[in-house]
């Protein structure tokens, strides 16, 4: 979509894609909050759900960033996901007070991997043509 010529149209489109995958986080997690809710014991099956809005979330991410920013192609996403994870981890570290669990590195793990794999994905996929009557 766009086409960058200087550094700060890569930063901008860089924010914008942090900004998209950390949104796209936050909403995926308040949806699964709220059916958790609607369950008798919403604390057994929060690991899963955790997981779940980590792949789909990343999986959004990915192939959109991807197709934000073409020129950019697998390393512009890495970035992209190496500066989502950090920010998961750091508020992981916070919220926790240093007692972050291997499931969440789990998750982390998962989310850099899904958000490649789809990033992959959107940057292989043909690209349509446009018919001209």
């Amino acid at each position: 979509m766009y086409k960058s010529k200087s550094v700060g149209d890569t930063v901008r489109i860089y924010s914008i894609s942090f900004a998209m995958a950390i949104l796209t986080v936050i909403l995926l997690s308040l949806i699964s909050t709220l059916i958790l809710t609607c369950t008798d014991n919403p604390t057994a099956n929060i690991g899963i759900f955790s997981l779940v809005v980590m792949l789909i979330s990343s999986f959004i991410s990915g192939f959109a960033t991807a197709k934000i920013y073409e020129e950019g192609g697998l390393s512009f996403c890495a970035l992209v996901a190496l500066g989502v994870v950090l920010l998961m981890l750091l508020s992981g570290v916070i919220f926790t007070k240093g007692q972050v669990g291997g499931g969440a590195f789990m998750n982390y793990g998962c989310y850099f991997g899904v958000f490649m794999v789809s990033s992959f994905i959107a940057v292989r996929m043909p690209k349509r043509r446009k018919r001209h009557r």
